[in-house]
């Protein structure tokens, strides 16, 4: 019996002896945190303490390690999609840009006309409206003046059958009032654009009916200005405001398309608006923000203060000379157009046949001016005529021109003088003067009629009619009437 006994205490002694060395290896092997005993022994414990914490510092060193490593991998990732999306607003977000595009065949009065229709459009798409070059006036030949007075290469512009050239107007200042529109929707000129699209545009929206003469305008201007298309959207109108319908089915198409897109182009073509009463009605609000450059109203104003005291006067804009007006009745014309212009050329003719004309037509018009109750009469011509006007003034004390303006100029050293180094400011003199008479009397089929008559009626100037009814001898049903062309195709 006692044998027995101390067999068992020597097993049970050799048991726990051998499980403490396997323990101790163990914790001696960093496995500590893996062991899973009921009661461990005190010391045990004390050690399997020291070596966890060991074990814990040294994880938290690793993740902390980690964690800085990452956090600079996601700051160096983050600042570079900052940068990117810095730079992405910049030219896609902050800087949405929306260019007119112009026909390089058509006028300058049809030019504006184009522009005029895009400013709404780049303030509804919330986009910076780039004033686009303009070409002076093709038909006027190219003076000295205007060759030195613009560093812009000439640009050769189809009238027709005819090729004529004339020089691009880039200088924004010289085109509009750039602050005065600024007040209505961002302005940029064409270096913000070459800038910031890189003489790129993402997005070309096309409205209405651009084909024929008008694609190769569109071509030809898009060519000159080193000018690339990425994408096109045609849309059949863009309608008034007041067409809410239409004009939000169609406005909506553009902006979703256009949204993420920084440069962003918009040809106007024939039937692209709505009516001309409701185009009218949004227009008026916003023709005030849309003025002459700032240097030709200052000269105005003050030519028409100095030489006509203020005074009422009427301003007649006459279209038709010879050597210009010819060619609207070539051969070469459609017949409808031939019959349509065929009254004109044969008033023009008879500067050239009728040494009488000239005086017949004053009288005309003097008749008139007295009738209306004005002290003086103002007459625009092409510049052939001018010169004919200028040789019989003086038999003529009520009569000014173009000429009397620069002399004035000349005279009191105005520094406006430099108005008159090109024809394209010229005729925005002249057509500021038209816009501030009493009475205008304009000449229908003339588009520089049409831009006068617009700026008239958008401030509430109603006196106005027809030369052609004016000097008209009974019965005037052959000549067309003053009739309103914007916005054109309705």
């Amino acid at each position: 019996m006692l044998r027995r006994l101390f067999v068992i205490i020597v097993s049970l002694a050799f048991c726990t002896t051998f499980l403490t060395i396997q323990q101790t290896q163990q914790y001696k092997l960093g496995y500590a945190s893996s062991i899973s005993m009921a009661t461990p022994h005190p010391v045990f414990l004390g050690m399997k303490r020291i070596t966890l914490m060991r074990i814990e510092q040294r994880n938290k060193l690793a993740n902390k390690h980690d964690e800085n490593s990452k956090r600079k991998i996601t700051n160096k990732i983050s600042q570079e999609q900052d940068n990117q999306r810095k730079k992405w607003s910049l030219t896609r977000s902050r800087e949405k840009l929306l260019v007119p595009i112009l026909f390089y065949n058509m006028g300058p009065n049809n030019l504006f006309r184009i522009f005029k229709e895009t400013v709404p459009y780049a303030k509804a798409l919330n986009r910076t409206l780039i004033i686009p070059p303009f070409h002076h006036h093709p038909r006027m030949r190219l003076s000295q003046e205007d060759r030195e007075g613009n560093s812009t290469s000439d640009v050769d512009i189809q009238i027709f059958d005819e090729t004529f050239q004339s020089v691009v107007e880039e200088n924004a200042d010289n085109i509009v009032d750039v602050q005065l529109l600024r007040q209505y929707v961002a302005v940029g000129n064409m270096k913000l654009f070459n800038k910031k699209c890189g003489k790129h545009i993402d997005l070309l929206v096309t409205c209405g009916d651009v084909s024929g003469k008008r694609e190769a305008g569109l071509h030809h201007f898009t060519s000159f200005n080193d000018i690339t298309v990425t994408r096109n959207l045609t849309v059949d109108n863009l309608r008034d405001f007041t067409e809410n319908s239409g004009l939000q089915i169609n406005l909506k198409s553009v902006t979703k398309v256009s949204r993420v897109l920084g440069c962003v182009g918009l040809a106007i073509g024939s039937k692209c608006l709505g009516s001309r009463k409701d185009w009218f009605d949004q227009w008026q609000d916003i023709s005030k923000f849309v003025k002459r450059p700032v240097n030709v109203r200052m000269l105005a104003n003050r030519f028409l203060s100095h030489s006509l005291k203020s005074k009422g006067y009427l301003a007649v804009h006459w279209r038709y000379e010879y050597e210009d007006w010819r060619d609207m009745c070539k051969d070469s014309r459609p017949k409808s157009v031939r019959n349509i212009n065929n009254p004109m050329c044969t008033l023009a003719h008879k500067f050239t046949t009728n040494s009488s004309f000239l005086h017949d037509l004053l009288t005309a018009i003097e008749t008139f001016t007295l009738k209306k109750n004005l002290h003086a009469i103002y007459i625009s011509t092409p510049p052939q005529l001018t010169v004919a006007l200028d040789a019989i003034k003086p038999s003529w004390p009520r009569l000014y021109t173009i000429s009397d303006i620069a002399e004035y100029a000349s005279n009191t050293d105005d520094f406006q003088t430099n108005v008159f180094e090109t024809n394209f400011a010229v005729s925005f003199l002249e057509q500021e003067i038209c816009y501030r008479s009493s009475y205008f009397l304009g000449s229908p089929l003339s588009s520089w009629t049409q831009t006068v008559l617009l700026d008239r009626v958008s401030s509430d100037l109603h006196q106005h009619g027809s030369v052609l009814d004016v000097i008209s001898e009974g019965d005037n049903s052959v000549y067309p009437k003053l009739t309103w062309y914007f916005p054109e195709g309705q």
